[in-house]
């Protein structure tokens, strides 16, 4: 069993009452003697009724949209989504407010900018590495020619 609450403020969730099965209970006057029972009579007997879960679910300050979404959960008899309602009704409402459209907008000059001064550096860095990467082929390409030569004169000088 759900209760609102206007007194409470939105996203207050109580649990009242916790749910109990009903019972019927009865108290029995056995009589032994040496061991072996004699008598046994009922002394007493109590029934005991069941009681539902009961929850206070506050909504002070709550727009009706929110209002609305707890009452739809409530009616989905669903605990988590009555209790996900009720955090969300605690939320202010941000579909109002047009932050999310300047965010992208201040971000994306900001992202140029980062990227072009890290342009001009790594043009530089390559183009100074430029004139050791052609003489370093250059010289293995010679060396190659006189390791081959000497690669086959110490073959068949190891043979």
């Amino acid at each position: 069993e759900y209760r609102l609450s206007a007194e409470q403020p939105a996203g207050y969730y109580h649990v009242d009452q916790s749910a109990h099965q009903g019972i019927k209970a009865r108290l029995w006057k056995v009589v032994s003697v040496d061991g072996k029972e004699q008598s046994r009579d009922e002394f007493n007997s109590s029934t005991y009724r069941a009681s539902p879960k009961i929850v206070t679910i506050g909504t002070g300050g709550a727009s009706e949209a929110q209002l609305a979404a707890i009452q739809e959960a409530i009616a989905s008899k669903n605990e988590d989504a009555v209790k996900a309602a009720a955090e969300a009704a605690a939320q202010p409402e941000t579909p109002e407010t047009p932050t999310t459209p300047q965010t992208p907008a201040t971000q994306n000059p900001q992202t140029p900018q980062t990227q072009t001064p890290t342009a001009p550096e790594t043009p530089q860095t390559p183009s100074t590495q430029s004139p050791q990467t052609p003489e370093t082929p250059s010289e293995p390409s010679e060396g190659s020619g006189s390791e081959t030569s000497s690669g086959s004169e110490d073959s068949p000088a190891g043979e």
